[in-house]
This record gives structure tokens, sequence and C-alpha cells, in this order.
């Protein structure tokens, strides 16, 4: 007699509904965190080009070597920390914001849930008309745009010649955003790829149950990945304070 013996496995899905119930929660806190302190900012064109000036590195350096060799590194460093950045992005940068601010704590930081480059532009025009968009910017706003470089057109005409990094985007809606706007920025010696969508591959624990959202230490790697691509930059002698 032959028994046989049959096995079923059931795989369940993790609920990641209380994790989902959290980040709303501190989407929400960020939100009106970054509003205070964007009320007490005082972020103009003019005091972000003092404090590029003040770092000492104008663009005129032709040797890294001699950068390197000639100023502290420790001191670049807590400059370059001091700097009022500028970052307009979606949920992603709102979710980031205790680690953006902690490295950029004269930072002004704008971001909302969902919004998309249409949104994207209607808030630095309005920064360029206050005169606060300063000469450093830090866009985030692939996650909810499909591509079109007539939009980042639009876009690049707002920001002139300033510096702009453009963090990629992870799960983006349209799959193909990120390897298309590399390509775009190659044409644009004023754009510099943060690749947050490269850096974070094989680190589950950075993210929400969305594989979107950053949280715990992703908050940390989002943050400093877009900090040490602005250092670098300025250890070599790349940004000037013009726009």
């Amino acid at each position: 007699m032959i028994l046989i013996i049959s096995c079923f496995i059931v795989v369940t899905e993790k609920d990641y509904s209380s994790e989902m119930n959290e980040l709303e929660g501190i989407l929400n806190e960020n939100s009106k965190h970054m509003e205070e302190r964007n009320n007490q900012n005082r972020i103009t064109d003019e005091n972000t080009a003092e404090e590029i000036d003040n770092i000492g590195i104008d663009g005129q350096v032709q040797n890294k070597d001699n950068v390197e060799n000639s100023i502290d590194e420790s001191e670049i460093a807590e400059k370059v920390k001091q700097l009022p950045v500028v970052g307009v992005g979606d949920s992603v940068i709102l979710a980031a914001a205790e680690g953006l601010y902690k490295v950029f704590p004269n930072g002004y930081f704008d971001g909302k849930v969902s919004r998309s480059m249409i949104g994207g532009e209607e808030v630095l025009t309005n920064l360029k008309n206050e005169g606060k968009l300063g000469n450093i910017v830090i866009l985030a706003l692939a996650n909810n745009s499909d591509y079109f470089e007539w939009r980042i057109d639009r876009i690049m005409n707002i920001l002139g010649d300033r510096q702009v990094y453009w963090v990629t985007a992870v799960l983006a809606d349209d799959p193909e955003f990120n390897n298309k706007f590399r390509g775009y920025a190659s044409d644009h010696s004023n754009i510099h790829i943060v690749e947050w969508e490269e850096k974070s591959k094989n680190h589950p624990e950075y993210f929400y149950g969305d594989g979107i959202h950053v949280m715990g230490d992703g908050i940390d790697a989002y943050a400093n990945i877009i900090y040490e691509a602005i250092y670098e930059d300025y250890k070599k002698g790349v940004l000037k304070s013009e726009k």
C-alpha cells in the first residue's frame, strides 16, 4: 500500500496597515514642522550666495588635490552643513524631513503628499518670485510624474543656472523616469544626479512596507547621500555663488 501525503504551504502577505497608519501620522507631523520652520526661515538669494562665498571655494580652483590639501575638510563639512539649501519634493522628502534638517539645519524644505512636477513647478516659481530660491536646489519630484522633457525644461527655466541636485526615485510611477532623466542631465552641467535608487538597493530596512517612503536608518541614509553629493562638489570647487 502506498501512502501519499500532500502538504500545502499557505503563504500570507505581511499586513502593513499599522506601518502605513504610522507613516500617515509622521507625514502629518512633518508637514506641520516644515511649515513652522519655513515661517521662521530667513533664506534669501543673497544670503545663500554669501554663505557659499564664505566657504572659500568659488569655482576658480583648478586642481582638486590643491583644494583638498589646503583646506581643512572638517571645516568645509561644517560650513556646507550650514548652507541654506532649498529642497522641494513629494512625500518622500517629507518623510525624510528629520534627516534633512539634521544635515542642513538652515535648509528650507517643502514636501507634499502626491506632489508631481506640476506642483513642484508652482512652488519653485513662488520661491523665485519671493527671492527665496537660493543657489542650491534639491529636487525630489520623480515619484508621481510621467517623464515629459518639456515639463522639465519649464522647471529648469525657473532655476536658470542654479545648482540642482535631483534625487532619483524608488518605484516611480514612470519606471523609465530615472533613466530618461539621467540622459537629460548629461546635457546640463548644473544638474547633479543623487543616486538614491542605486544607494538604497538591497536595503529593505530603509523603507516602510510600500518600499518608497523612508523610515529608521533610511531617513539618515537619504539625507546623507544628498549632503555628500553637495559636499563633494564643494571639495572639487565645482559650485559657484553666481546664479
